[in-house]
């Protein structure tokens, strides 16, 4: 009996070495590692405008806002402005019945800026921005006018950017 526990000892010990013998401990070894970053582009405008503007006197470079472009994508982006009244410049206009109306020139950082169809595009970059993004001054321009109606005059400018 003692003999046939020792047999089936040695044939599991054969077994165990010829198991173990097929595995042998690798030298090197690697793992494969990824990660991504979503695209982000968007513009913050520091105010809502400025609405305290006297018509009737002629302003130059008068700061609106001030606007901070942020675009991780590597190709860069474009920025477009619209506004809602102008075809060829900004245009103040009133309200239902009064036809008076006061043309407006737009700088954005510094640079002059021209409509066509109402859309300017106002920035062309072909790269991304620095972290926090790039600040950008838009101004505008007019001739004041007393002789306009006494009402409330409006234009709204609309920034799109879109990464490239």
């Amino acid at each position: 009996m003692m003999y046939r526990t020792l047999r089936s000892a040695l044939y599991f010990a054969a077994a165990v070495v010829a198991v173990a013998g097929g595995a042998q401990a690798a030298t090197t070894g690697s793992v494969n590692l990824s990660g991504s970053i979503g695209q982000s582009c968007n513009l913050t405008v520091s105010a809502s405008g400025n609405t305290g503007l006297n018509l009737a006197n002629t302003a130059t470079a008068t700061s609106v806002t001030t606007v901070t472009e942020a675009c991780n994508d590597k190709l860069g982006y474009n920025v477009t402005l619209v506004t809602t009244n102008g075809t060829t410049t900004g245009l103040f206009k009133g309200p239902s019945g009064n036809t008076d109306t006061l043309a407006y020139t737009v700088t954005y950082n510094g640079a002059a800026k021209t409509f066509a169809a109402s859309s300017s595009q106002i920035t062309t970059a072909a790269a991304r921005t620095a972290p926090g993004g790039v600040a950008k001054t838009l101004a505008i321009s007019y001739t004041g006018n007393s002789a306009l109606n006494a009402d409330t005059y409006t234009d709204t400018l609309t920034l799109t950017m879109t990464a490239n």
